[in-house]
């Protein structure tokens, strides 16, 4: 992010995230390795150096289902 703006959130290693930080909305940066839609659904898996993590984006109340499609690429 290039922004200079400063925001109250703390970026996450692709590695630290374990079970509890898997509870909350964290934010990580990293590069797509792959990705599927399936329905209102699209499944990510976002690569960092050499650790992987798979998010799903759903459409919901906060995403919309354009918003899903352009995840998808």
């Amino acid at each position: 992010i290039q922004s200079k703006e400063k925001l109250d959130r703390r970026l996450v290693s692709v590695r630290e995230i374990n079970e509890q930080l898997a509870q909350q909305t964290v934010w990580v940066r990293g590069r797509l390795h792959t990705s599927r839609g399936k329905g209102k659904q699209c499944f990510v898996v976002l690569r960092h150096q050499s650790a992987t993590i798979q998010v799903v984006a759903c459409v919901n109340e906060n995403i919309s289902k354009q918003m899903v499609k352009f995840v998808m690429g």
